[in-house]
């Protein structure tokens, strides 16, 4: 049933003007004029009413499917039409369905953290081993890849954790964050290193980077801590 857009009145389907006010009735089938706007009506809001839970996600899901799957056949298509074979197509066949795995996981994990970064990490590993699986001059996965993808995995989870055991959070976040980067620099320095076969002490520009935001982290830390203890302090004292 259409309603009055300047009192709010019920009226009937066939009513032209308001039975209080006298204000025009539009219907959905007819166009507004002036400043009038349509009537909205209750199959409208019970249709919207109707639909099933996830509904928003699962459109967003379809949409990104389609966003993602166009690009893939193209460019199989073109690299068929150009090379008789797939090719150069399946690094971007691979790369689709990586993007496809990070933005549709999200949507329908959404409250899930830790599912999340699960999927994503493993997403990020299958992607790394299959460029290298399609590269067959070179192999460095098992190598490099792999122990890297351990060493972001492990200071993820090591940053994760004390940003949830700490009781205040706040610059000691960026600190927990900086001194991961560090300590990841440095395995990736090393573990270069041993691929290559390279002479040499173990950690070179690692160290630029660990002097660079290892005292940003500790000033990050101190500051953060001690503000705290002095809040803390200042409460008990009730100052």
């Amino acid at each position: 049933m259409p309603y009055c857009s300047e009192c709010g009145v019920e009226v009937d389907r066939s009513t032209r003007t308001c039975p209080l006010c006298s204000t025009p009735i539009y219907h959905a089938t007819e166009p507004p004029s002036g400043e009038q706007g349509y009537a909205v009506s209750h199959e409208i809001e019970d249709m919207l009413a109707r639909r099933p839970p996830g509904y928003a996600r699962r459109l967003a899901v379809q949409i990104l499917t389609v966003v993602f799957l166009t690009p893939l056949l193209v460019a199989a298509v073109a690299d068929w039409l150009v090379s008789g074979q797939l090719s150069w197509s399946l690094y971007v066949g691979v790369s689709m369905a990586a993007l496809w795995v990070y933005s549709v996981v999200p949507i329908l994990l959404y409250r899930r953290l830790w599912a999340i970064l699960g999927v994503c990490v493993t997403m990020t590993g299958l992607l790394m081993w299959s460029v290298d699986v399609l590269d067959p001059r070179t192999s460095w996965f098992w190598e490099v890849g792999l122990p890297v993808m351990a060493v972001i995995v492990v200071v993820t989870a090591a940053v994760a954790v004390l940003s949830v055991l700490s009781r205040t959070r706040g610059a000691n976040i960026a600190g927990f964050i900086l001194i991961g980067i560090a300590v990841l620099c440095g395995a990736i320095d090393l573990i270069s290193k041993r691929y290559m076969q390279l002479v040499g002490p173990p950690f070179t520009w690692s160290l630029i980077v660990a002097a660079a935001v290892g005292p940003v982290a500790l000033f990050l830390l101190y500051y953060h801590y001690a503000l705290s203890s002095r809040i803390n302090l200042r409460k008990r004292l009730h100052l």
